[in-house]
């Protein structure tokens, strides 16, 4: 079991720009040595409404929105990034 890849864990962050590293090997936590598959964090938008942009038809047609001005609402020091969500009909 040492040297088995923990899966499954949750390790919370209050912001992206603060607490994650960002490199061609991909997302790692700069507080562990962990390369998350998955990141969510709670957020608030400051640009009003999403913006929605459509691609693909029939059973391919995905809906994406987008925020480009949301801070991480436990952020130290609150920095703009973009949120996208994907939805497929």
């Amino acid at each position: 079991m040492e040297n088995q890849r923990a899966t499954g864990m949750v390790f919370p962050i209050a912001c992206p720009h603060e607490d994650l590293l960002f490199s061609g090997f991909g997302v790692k936590l700069r507080a562990a040595a962990i390369f998350p598959s998955y990141v969510t964090v709670l957020v608030r938008a400051e640009d009003g409404e999403a913006k929605i942009v459509e691609t693909g038809t029939g059973d391919d047609r995905v809906i994406m929105l987008q925020y480009e001005k949301v801070v991480a609402v436990e952020a130290q020091l609150p920095k703009h990034f973009r949120v996208e969500a994907f939805c497929q009909l």
